[in-house]
């Protein structure tokens, strides 16, 4: 078969051809059948050559709007999702796109890909060590297994080690969720919003329920960036002690957060219809328990709130 690739990114070419690429051999299909496959395989290339292409546009793959692209690249299939993982191996950046293909591979069972995090396991970029690290969390990968608590002993940056207690939680839940959680409860204040945005994402893909008052206090964060993450979180949590918290965002500068906090609100009070301050003020004093916090006040966190 031919081979097919086109160079999307710095004069690399990327290959999606399944046979020519390394992929696993299919069974030959009967004569009937070739010209189906041949234009079945065909199709998936170009659809994931323009979903490369989408991926290293800023205009389509960024913080604020996300990364449909990344998502798109993986679910067409492990062949497609191992190509891409190699992609991402030994480049010397760490551009959004490249950590969000990662963030979404981490659920890909495949032996490739798990190739693909462990040389990512020592890259340049915090970022990208937490995220492999999550995915061999998840793919319960023996090796990495055994090797965990060194990788952590070693590690000498705060962002990356919740990337690996992210991966001990899935491996052992009851040692890994407690040292996740002592690690976040304690979170630096740090110049890199990175390092809140990873917390915020392991507390939600692992309900860290324990956290909703470190969460909550995020609300006031200065960066609108974990603010709005800060919402989804509490949204996930389904932490409905924070409704005090919501109700001012929603005369928030940053429309996104004003978006979510209204999406949040609508959902924990059951006004559907409201989109205005004074309707969820007015349910409030109504619902609200009095111990939830109000803006203003200094609580002190505490676990488990």
């Amino acid at each position: 078969m031919k081979r097919s690739s086109w160079k999307p990114f710095g004069g690399v070419a990327l290959c999606f051809t399944l046979l020519s690429c390394g992929a696993r051999e299919p069974a030959a299909a009967p004569p009937a059948d070739a010209e189906k496959v041949s234009n079945h395989k065909h199709e998936l290339e170009e659809k994931a050559a323009r979903q490369w292409l989408r991926l290293q546009a800023r205009q389509t793959c960024n913080l604020l709007n996300g990364c449909p692209p990344a998502e798109a690249l993986v679910s067409m299939g492990p062949d497609v999702a191992a190509q891409a993982a190699t992609q991402i191996v030994g480049r010397k950046r760490a551009p959004h796109w490249r950590v969000e293909l990662l963030r979404a591979l981490r659920f890909v069972r495949d032996h490739r890909v798990q190739s693909a995090q462990t040389k990512m396991l020592h890259d340049q970029a915090w970022l990208i060590r937490a995220y492999a690290a999550v995915g061999l969390g998840y793919a319960r990968d023996k090796v990495f297994h055994e090797k965990l608590k060194g990788f952590l002993e070693a590690e000498a940056n705060y962002g990356a080690k919740i990337g690996y207690f992210w991966a001990m939680t899935t491996l052992d839940p009851r040692e890994g969720r407690a040292k996740l959680i002592e690690h976040l409860s304690v979170l630096p204040e740090s110049r890199d919003i990175r390092v809140h945005l990873v917390a915020l994402d392991a507390i939600r893909s692992l309900k860290l329920v324990e956290l909703r008052a470190q969460v909550r206090s995020w609300l006031n964060h200065r960066n609108f960036f974990v603010v709005r993450d800060a919402v989804r979180t509490v949204s996930e949590l389904h932490d409905r002690s924070g409704i005090p918290l919501l109700i001012p965002l929603l005369d928030h500068e940053q429309p996104m957060v004003r978006r979510e906090s209204l999406s949040c609100l609508q959902r924990f009070t059951g006004l559907k219809h409201a989109r205005k301050r004074p309707a969820f003020e007015k349910w409030c004093e109504d619902h609200c328990h009095s111990e939830w916090e109000r803006p203003g006040q200094n609580n002190p966190l505490k676990p488990g709130d």
